[in-house]
């Protein structure tokens, strides 16, 4: 079996103070945390299961572009945490 890199994943109650936050109601944070979203359930999913391979590069990147693991937690207010 391929070890990964190990990630640190933003918690479940960073989710839940983000969607707090009076700013996320626009359309594009919304969006964006459902993208970060579903990525935490794709991860959850079994390691042969090609959206878990998908998701776990997805998170475990450091580039930053439209439609990134970072882009995604910048526009939605998170911080990653380097592993």
């Amino acid at each position: 079996m391929k070890r990964t890199k190990a990630i640190s994943l933003p918690s479940a109650q960073s989710f839940r103070n983000a969607e707090q936050q009076e700013n996320l109601d626009l359309p594009e944070r919304v969006l964006w945390a459902e993208v970060l979203r579903e990525a935490l359930f794709d991860l959850r999913r079994k390691e042969q299961d090609r959206r878990h391979g998908d998701a776990a590069r997805w998170l475990a990147s450091d580039e930053q572009y439209i439609g990134s693991f970072r882009f995604c937690c910048d526009v939605v207010g998170l911080a990653p945490r380097s592993a």
